[in-house]
């Protein structure tokens, strides 16, 4: 077995079984993130959803209307019941 196996056994082990990214370095310094499509896409997703309460966050600030937490029980029990 190789040094090259040896480092790939490793960066399947993180990718798949850990959900570890991998991170390379150059020089001492980051250079690149290797990480599975799973863990990329559950990053993506986090990442839009900030976005989306960010954006929730600003309007309230700047005055749009908002409502209870027992108003929005109401109202998706409401919606809920015309499905």
């Amino acid at each position: 077995m190789t040094q090259a196996d040896d480092s790939l056994k490793v960066a399947d082990y993180c990718l798949k079984e850990t959900n570890e990214s991998i991170y390379i370095t150059q020089n001492d310094e980051g250079d690149m993130v290797i990480k599975s499509i799973d863990t990329y896409e559950k990053r993506e997703q986090l990442l839009r959803l900030r976005a989306r309460v960010l954006q929730a966050e600003r309007e309230r600030i700047d005055g749009a209307k908002t409502m209870s937490a027992t108003e929005a029980r109401k109202n998706l029990r409401e919606r809920l019941g015309e499905l």
